[in-house]
């Protein structure tokens, strides 16, 4: 998502690319990355691992606007 950024963006595209590549779903792999602040692939690991079963572990993550998936806040009138 980042253009060709600096030195980091190298490591946490290698760490997304090995998740995908040990069969995880691209999407959930960047999540764990994200989620666990990009400390590498035995923290996304484990991120995985606890969260496989969780209802919306394949949902993306929400912004950090407040918006809950694409939920506005809305006025009661509208």
């Amino acid at each position: 998502p980042r253009g060709s950024g600096g030195g980091g963006a190298l490591a946490e595209l290698t760490a997304l690319e090995s998740l995908i590549e040990m069969g995880f779903p691209r999407g959930r792999a960047e999540k764990a990355l994200a989620l666990t602040g990009n400390q590498g692939i035995e923290a996304a690991m484990d991120w995985l691992m606890e969260h496989e079963d969780d209802p919306d572990v394949d949902e993306p993550l929400a912004t950090p606007l407040g918006h809950v998936l694409g939920r506005e806040p809305t006025s009661p009138e509208q």
